[in-house]
């Protein structure tokens, strides 16, 4: 099965998200001298990504929850403030927006904390023979995906712009890591938790 694993958001979270992707929907709309295909992800399938594991065997299931029980449990939550909207890998040409924490973030204790829990679980599943991230860890949740006219994209993004000051979208507590399999559907893709495991009780 193909899976990764996350840590879910709230419902009020969740609209506060669905309401920055309708401001970038209107941004981006196409019109006249623009060609753009964007993938506008679902809100009901929005998530904090920690670790994309690919295909894995059924029966590694179980042993999974183990491995990554071990490394989180005890571990205090995490509160993430998402305040600003950003794309991979360039605003010239994007291929995918997201929203994530300040600029700043990164200097805080908070996200210090984040990261080694990031590192944890990668260390964890790379018993399973999923390979170590090449890049470090960044908290963002993905909300569109860009497929065709990213330079059109960029261009309507950066006038308008929603990149350029904060957004009070609220915050993101991480306080449990779900492995969710994924599956894709003629109308997009469906995940389905298989277990939680709580990263503060």
């Amino acid at each position: 099965m193909r899976a990764f694993l996350a840590a879910p958001i709230a419902t009020e979270l969740r609209e506060r998200v669905s309401a920055i992707q309708q401001q970038l929907r209107d941004v981006v709309a196409p019109g006249p001298g623009r060609r753009m295909r964007i993938t506008w992800v679902k809100p009901a399938t929005i998530h904090l990504t920690f670790k994309f594991l690919g295909e894995i065997d059924d029966d590694a299931v179980e042993a999974l929850r183990a491995s990554v029980s071990a490394v989180i449990d005890g571990c205090p939550a995490i509160e993430i403030p998402l305040e600003t909207i950003g794309v991979f890998p360039r605003v010239q040409a994007p291929r995918a927006l997201w929203i994530g924490p300040p600029p700043d973030w990164d200097s805080r204790d908070e996200a210090k904390r984040a990261l080694a829990l990031a590192a944890s679980i990668d260390d964890a599943c790379s018993k399973f023979a999923v390979p170590r991230d090449t890049h470090p860890w960044r908290p963002h949740l993905t909300i569109a995906r860009v497929r065709e006219g990213e330079r059109d994209a960029g261009r309507a993004l950066e006038a308008s712009g929603l990149m350029a000051r904060a957004h009070d979208v609220g915050i993101l507590r991480v306080d449990e890591i779900s492995l969710m399999k994924s599956e894709m559907r003629p109308d997009g893709p469906v995940h389905t938790p298989l277990w939680t495991a709580a990263v503060a009780r």
